[in-house]
């Protein structure tokens, strides 16, 4: 899959779990894969593009503990709102999509391994993916999925 195909692919997911986001009938409804309610899952993509964004610059040690690292980086938004949570989504990733720029083979960081735009946005698309599949079974709707064929793991995930 090419960069500009993912990134469409990222923006299309980034729109449909934000869809879930907004359809859950109340923040704490808890998710069954997961230990987090819907709006605390919501909070978690939004910091973990936020988390990517400062990689793209800069090398970042992989932390001890990725469930404390995930419980601080929660802390660091503060919004609980199902909608609200939707709308600072789209906004977050519009502005790592943005950081991350139009050439997929730009040399940029995931932790402390030297990867491509396209690899960090291939991770930020399964980060999506995953916890969209845990808001869809909480609200019994669809799930997102990619509108055209799955991409690859290989694709642009790989580290450079």
């Amino acid at each position: 899959m090419e960069w500009q195909e993912l990134r469409g692919e990222i923006v299309a997911t980034t729109t449909r779990v934000g869809e879930l986001l907004r359809a859950v009938p109340t923040g704490d409804l808890p998710l069954a894969r997961v230990d987090w309610s819907a709006a605390e899952t919501g909070a978690h993509l939004v910091s973990v593009a936020r988390r990517y964004r400062g990689m793209v610059r800069r090398s970042r040690r992989l932390p001890d503990s990725l469930a404390e690292d995930n419980r601080r980086a929660l802390a660091e938004v503060p919004e609980r709102d199902p909608g609200a949570l939707a709308d600072l989504l789209t906004s977050e990733v519009g502005v790592l999509l943005d950081v991350l720029g139009p050439d997929g083979d730009r040399p940029t960081w995931y932790f402390a391994c030297p990867h491509t735009s396209a690899g960090l946005g291939a991770i930020m698309l399964t980060e999506l993916l995953m916890h969209g599949l845990d808001l869809a079974q909480a609200t019994g709707r669809p799930c997102p999925s990619p509108r055209t064929r799955p991409p690859r793991a290989s694709t642009g995930s790989s580290p450079r």
